[in-house]
């Protein structure tokens, strides 16, 4: 047999018809030669295609972390400002407002 493109179709189009298969896409995106690396996602999208094509009851499943794309664990968030309460904002208000109608008093 010669493993032409189109048998290489029929092989994964095949093995999704007949098996029970659940993929790491993340090890597969690491183990990928070369520089041009696919994503665990691309992967994904380009192995529904077959999975959509399959007529049999039989599961396929992807398995993939929840990491964002380019997303970087070590970056540190910047720190939001802390709200000022409610009691500190009306005292607030109340010292302003008292200035000014001192200073129109006299």
């Amino acid at each position: 047999m010669r493993w032409t493109l189109e048998n290489e179709h029929v092989l994964w189009r095949t093995i999704f018809e007949t098996q029970n298969l659940t993929l790491d896409l993340d090890k597969i995106a690491e183990a990928w030669l070369g520089d041009d690396k696919p994503t665990a996602r691309a992967i994904k999208e380009h192995l529904e295609k077959f999975r959509k094509g399959s007529k049999s009851g039989n599961s396929m499943t992807f398995s993939m972390s929840r990491k964002r794309a380019g997303g970087d664990d070590s970056a540190v968030p910047t720190p939001r400002k802390k709200r000022t309460s409610k009691k500190v904002k009306k005292e607030k208000e109340d010292d302003e407002d008292d200035a000014l109608l001192g200073s129109k008093e006299e």
